[in-house]
Formats: C-alpha cells, structure tokens, sequence
C-alpha cells in the first residue's frame, strides 16, 4: 500500500475480540440493581456504613435474579483509610476529610446516619470560620462508622466487617500522605 509517496507494507492480521469488564460505580438503589442485571461488577460507594453495603448488595441481588446468582457479581468497595500508630493522628486527619465529605455529599452524609443538625453545624462553622474549624466538629462515632480510622489493628478490622458485610475486595483511598504505611498495614499482617 502507498499513502503519501511512502511505503507501506501490509501484514496478516487477525483482530480477535476481547471480553472486557463492565463495572457500575453508583450508590442509588436502581443504579445498584442494574449493576445487577447487567454488569460484571458494581463499584461500591465509599464513607458508608457497612450496614450500607448490606443494603446495597439486596438490590444488586434484585437486578441480579432473573440472570444469574449475586456470586458471578464482582462487589469492590471503596473505603476511605486514615491509619497511623497514634489514633488522635489518624482521627483527626480523618476529621478534616470527612468535613469536607460533609460540604461535598450532604445527601449521602445523612443516608448514612449522620444527623442532619450535625451536618447543617459542620455547614454553617465552615461556611463561617473554614473547613479546619468545622473539622472538630466531626465525632469519633461518625468517623469510626463511614471509614476504617485508627491503629493498624482498627482498620484491618473495618475493613472486615465491610467484607463480612458483602464486598468482594478492598479498594483503598488513603486519607493522609504516608501511601506506603497504608500498603504496608495490609500486605504485614504483623505490623502494628
């Protein structure tokens, strides 16, 4: 073949299709179940309870059970990670991030048992003095129900219970700046 005065020599080739995974990140009810009903795997939603995940997966089952069982169904789940050898560090990094969450998602905030008085204050304080202020306003309870915070022992377990609750795999969001500690806590199981 000749494109452009130039050259160009032709090969036998043979295109094979590739079957490539289809995954649905969502956190809405009828999202969830038409992961069910048509996808390879459903992304599931992070700063939730794992209370949410159990909920989340009976309506991936519900689009799941004309086709096929829940099991053919891939479930990773986001978790937000602040992990450190101190807990105050941990907590408060964790803090700040959720804060923010509260500013950002509101609706999935209070979805997930944060009450709407705790997050109309987190509003107003930030609104008014910034975002580190509204930060101390986040309670331990709340921080310890929408992510694993804390010891390595704390997050290890957290992350458990969202796999107890459903989820097929971990898919870590590291809240603060040591990655590499976060790796390190859940490929060392001696590590604490």
């Amino acid at each position: 073949m000749t494109l452009l005065n130039a050259q160009i020599p032709e090969h036998e080739m043979r295109l094979q299709s590739r079957r490539i995974p289809i995954y649905l990140g969502g956190t809405a009810p009828r999202t969830l179940a038409l992961a069910g009903e048509l996808a390879d795997g459903a992304l599931l939603n992070y700063l939730v309870t794992p209370a949410y995940t159990r909920a989340a997966l009976n309506e991936i089952r519900r689009g799941a059970a004309t086709h096929r069982p829940i099991e053919f169904i891939d479930r990773p789940q986001l978790i937000a990670c602040s992990v450190n050898r101190n807990r105050a560090q941990a907590m408060a990094e964790a803090q700040r991030f959720v804060a923010g969450a509260v500013l950002a998602q509101p609706a999935l905030m209070q979805a997930n048992g944060v009450a709407a008085s705790l997050i109309d204050v987190i509003v107003r304080t930030a609104s008014e003095t910034g975002l580190d202020a509204a930060a101390h306003l986040v309670p331990e309870e709340v921080l310890l129900a929408l992510m694993a915070v804390g010891t390595p022992d704390d997050v290890r377990r957290k992350v458990n219970d969202y796999l107890d609750a459903g989820a097929t795999s971990p898919v870590l969001y590291c809240i603060g700046d040591d990655i590499r500690f976060m790796i390190d806590v859940f490929t060392d199981p001696y590590l604490s």
